[in-house]
């Protein structure tokens, strides 16, 4: 004690102020360690043990914020409901452990498959859900089949590949409450089971299959049909196009809303060849130089008929699919990135699928084959990025001058 003040010398109070101080940070990391363990109880609590995806309970709660969130700010929010088909058939054949590999292999696919955004939780035995916040039922279709395409992709041993159906409901047009709007789900997922399964179903309207005209508009399916009626192969090479133009949207990391315009796009890049006459657009010989300035319309005629049916970048992709990426193509010579970004996603499908498709006048190429040409072009006819993308969805492994593709992009036969 400091001589007649009555309080402890620095000296003699030091060591117990260091002792409150060790006192006290053993209290704050055990403060810390308890709070990690109440976060990590609480995420045990909303998560599936099995798939990591979150829970049924996890699931309900933030539907209700969901849809309270979407009333008050006048927003749409889409529920996908999703079933493995013929799951009991797999535990019966391969017992429960290859259908817990299935169910956890499904559960990653819809997690790559949705958006950061979008909330995936396994709400039942093989059933899950999908909350999808500010999207309408053409972005809800469009983020199912996503989903359809990648759970199909997956393969199980010793199962192999599995197919999934789903329904979709949009708040408030197909429900008002979070439990009439699941139900509303579910009677669409019925709907797709009863209807052959792998596949998905808008409550109230019909199956949508990968490539078909799906939510289009009626003015993008009258075009579509009055293409089919003169020249059925068209219509059927721009769905070919257009999924592999999804997948390549998908790697370019696109949005659902984008994903649908170009799959839009897709399907209408050669509608306008409707403007060119008979005799060329049958004619099965070569063409001569005037026939074929005739064809070099079709993207500015596929423009005005498409004109207040689809969005403007639908119809720029229409006008500019057959640009290149150095300037040398038709009509306007755009370059680099002044082409809009989906004409440079339809040049490289447009390309692929003519390459790997069956003609009669031709054998088709293989992929590598395929890609091989395309990519000798990067640069100069397409997009860089485009083709790269493209080799992400074929797989694609290089090996100096060998290019090998080893795993089938989607669509391509």
């Amino acid at each position: 004690v400091a001589a007649g003040s009555g309080l402890l010398s620095a000296e003699a109070s030091r060591p117990l102020l260091e002792e409150v101080q060790r006192r006290y940070e053993a209290e704050q990391a055990r403060t810390r360690q308890l709070e990690g363990t109440v976060e990590r109880l609480q995420a045990v609590s909303i998560t599936d043990w099995l798939t990591g995806l979150k829970n049924h309970g996890f699931f309900w709660d933030r539907l209700a914020e969901e849809i309270q969130r979407a009333r008050r700010y006048d927003r749409p929010l889409a529920v996908i409901m999703a079933d493995i088909d013929d799951f009991k058939a797999v535990n019966d054949a391969f017992g429960h452990g290859a259908g817990d590999e299935v169910l956890r292999a499904a559960g990653g696919a819809i997690l790559h498959a949705v958006r950061e955004s979008d909330i995936p939780c396994r709400v039942g035995g093989e059933e899950f859900a999908v909350l999808i916040p500010e999207t309408d039922a053409e972005g809800a279709l469009m983020a199912a089949e996503r989903i359809r395409m990648a759970v199909h992709d997956v393969v199980v041993d010793p199962v192999g590949s599995v197919t999934i159906s789903l329904g979709v409901a949009v708040f408030p047009f197909h429900a008002d409450t979070g439990q009439d709007l699941v139900e509303a789900a579910d009677r669409a997922l019925y709907e797709a089971k009863r209807s052959g399964k792998n596949r998905t179903h808008l409550v109230g309207g019909g199956a949508v299959r990968r490539g078909g005209a799906g939510g289009s508009s009626p003015v993008v399916k009258a075009l579509l049909g009055a293409l089919g009626l003169r020249a059925p192969q068209l219509v059927e090479h721009a769905e070919r196009i257009a999924d592999v133009a999804i997948e390549v949207g998908n790697e370019l990391k696109m949005t659902v809303a984008d994903l649908e315009r170009l799959r839009v796009a897709a399907l209408l890049h050669d509608v306008g060849m409707l403007g060119v006459p008979d005799a060329v657009l049958q004619k099965e010989g070569s063409l001569t130089e005037f026939e074929w300035a005739q064809v070099r319309r079709h993207p500015e005629h596929g423009v005005d008929l498409a004109r207040g049916a689809v969005h403007e970048d639908v119809l720029a992709a229409v006008r500019h699919h057959h640009e290149r990426f150095d300037g040398t193509g038709y009509p306007d010579g755009l370059a680099g990135d002044l082409i809009p970004r989906f004409a440079t996603v339809l040049a490289v499908a447009d390309a692929y699928n003519a390459m790997t498709m069956v003609r009669p006048y031709q054998a088709p190429r293989t992929e590598a084959q395929a890609y091989a040409e395309i990519a000798s072009h990067a640069g100069s006819q397409f997009d860089p990025d485009v083709v790269a993308a493209l080799a992400r969805v074929l797989g694609v492994v290089e090996q100096g001058d060998n290019v090998v593709a080893f795993r089938r992009a989607a669509g391509s036969g």
